[in-house]
């Protein structure tokens, strides 16, 4: 299967009919004595995501997220495309800002089959 040839059209479709929304990683560095601080780095991104909902299939007290997270029928998924992000699961944490509100994050769930980065897949509680 060609994964390349689908990234770019998940790229595409993201980006004519996606929202604008503010990604920020946050990275902590090491810990300073002297000063008794940890340094922390944030990086914004600037990016567009799709709103999906989950199906009836999803929406189970049985499915647990590997965060520990049920999946509500209030939650949505956040498709977001991943090409030029950072592994947000290695990330310390991760926010999501829509017209600066701060959106309740779950479970990031990277889809990269054939290991091609095409998306993330991100539980916003409701």
């Amino acid at each position: 299967m060609n994964y390349a040839a689908i990234q770019k059209k998940v790229q595409k479709a993201i980006a004519k009919t996606g929202f604008s929304l503010q990604l920020l990683v946050v990275t902590q560095g090491a810990f300073n004595a002297t000063l008794d601080t940890i340094a922390t780095t944030i990086a914004t991104y600037d990016i567009k995501g799709l709103y999906a909902e989950y199906k009836n299939y999803e929406i189970s007290a049985s499915i647990v997220g590997s965060d520990n997270s049920f999946i509500k029928s209030t939650d949505r998924k956040l498709l977001i495309d991943a090409v030029g992000l950072p592994d947000l699961n290695a990330a310390d944490s991760i926010r999501f800002l829509v017209d600066s509100i701060d959106l309740d994050v779950g479970e990031i769930k990277p889809i990269k089959p054939g290991n091609i980065n095409l998306l993330y897949k991100v539980q916003i509680k409701g």
